[in-house]
């Protein structure tokens, strides 16, 4: 029997207590990257469309990894009614693809949620569209959260290229890094902990003997949070893959071909990446944006309190001072000296 084609998925938790953005929110853009090929990039971009899907939210899927594009097969549409769009992209530097990632940014324009899945080793060429566009700023102007979502397998390259991406743009792109268990092959990421460059990222380890003292490393401020993805066996995430298949979905197929196991293995995976991804979205990212908005008002008062000279200016009706031009008096020639006698 054939396994279900890939359906809507049903909607056990109201949608009011869901973290999915609504029409009330600000736009968000999801970039989902990691520079490093293999570290899961398109396993994470499939499960927040899943996680959307869920929470019966409206988004685009810009599909830029053109050379598999399974988050588009599975999540470009559903039968009995659309969840998303789907639209296919190059992030080259090619003068005639150099302005197809504008779509990124009109369709948040256009939607309330994108999600875009990235290539590997595409970095340089996102970032100087970013920088072409001044992208940061025109999503602020356009009240647009833009986040980088950076799936790391816990190797040294893979550290190093995050370090290098979270200084990309001046280091204000908002970073969210998810360490994948699915490629790790120790019993946990504690090892990172005693690394200097990725103490740069995190800060230093809370159980530190250094953490109450003045060599304390603080986390990067572009950092919105680190999190843990679980791991889905790899014969049922090849089964998933084969049949372009949703976690449910999976799900009702396993169950269909009586393989109890594997339906109920990939059904604990779903609901624990599920609860992942809802710590990020309720917690998480309303926290960073809190921080965020409360360091913009810190500064904005304090510009207030002690405007620089060149930027004060008198308030509309307000005496000004006209203080007289003070000329510098000439110095009184100095005496010359007498002339010495030569013997």
């Amino acid at each position: 029997m054939n396994p279900p084609v890939a359906q809507s998925v049903s909607q056990d938790t109201p949608v009011s207590e869901t973290s999915a953005p609504t029409a009330s929110t600000r736009s968000q853009i999801h970039l989902v990257g990691g520079r490093k090929g293999g570290v899961g990039k398109t396993f994470l971009s499939r499960h927040l469309a899943e996680y959307l899907t869920q929470k019966q939210q409206q988004f685009s899927l810009v599909e830029a990894d053109i050379t598999i594009g399974d988050v588009g097969k599975v999540y470009g549409g559903f039968e009995g009614g659309k969840i998303t769009d789907a639209v296919t992209i190059s992030l080259s530097d090619d003068p005639r693809k150099y302005s197809e990632p504008d779509v990124i940014f009109q369709q948040a324009v256009e939607k309330q949620c994108v999600l875009v899945n990235l290539p590997a080793e595409t970095n340089d060429a996102l970032a100087r569209w970013m920088r072409s566009v001044d992208l940061l700023r025109l999503c602020q102007k356009q009240n647009i959260d833009l986040y980088h979502w950076f799936v790391t397998d816990g190797c040294y390259a893979s550290i190093r290229l995050l370090a290098e991406s979270i200084e990309m743009l001046d280091g204000k792109l908002p970073h969210i890094v998810i360490r994948n268990e699915g490629r790790l092959n120790s019993k946990s990421f504690a090892y990172l902990d005693d690394e200097p460059l990725y103490q740069k990222i995190v800060g230093s380890p809370e159980n530190s003997s250094e953490a109450s003292s003045e060599n304390k490393i603080p986390r990067s401020p572009n950092l919105v949070c680190l999190r843990d993805f679980p791991v889905l066996g790899s014969e049922e995430q090849f089964y998933l893959d084969k049949h372009n298949l949703t976690y449910e979905a999976g799900v009702e197929a396993f169950m269909t071909e009586r393989r109890w196991i594997e339906a109920q293995r990939v059904k604990t995976f779903a609901e624990r990446a599920t609860e992942v991804i809802a710590q990020i979205f309720t917690t998480d990212l309303p926290a960073f944006r809190a921080k965020q908005a409360e360091a913009s008002t810190a500064d904005e008062a304090s510009t207030e309190a002690n405007p620089s000279p060149k930027s004060k200016r008198p308030r509309k009706g307000e005496a000004v001072a006209i203080l007289p031009t003070q000329r510098s008096e000439p110095e009184p020639p100095s005496e010359p000296e007498p002339p010495t006698s030569a013997n």
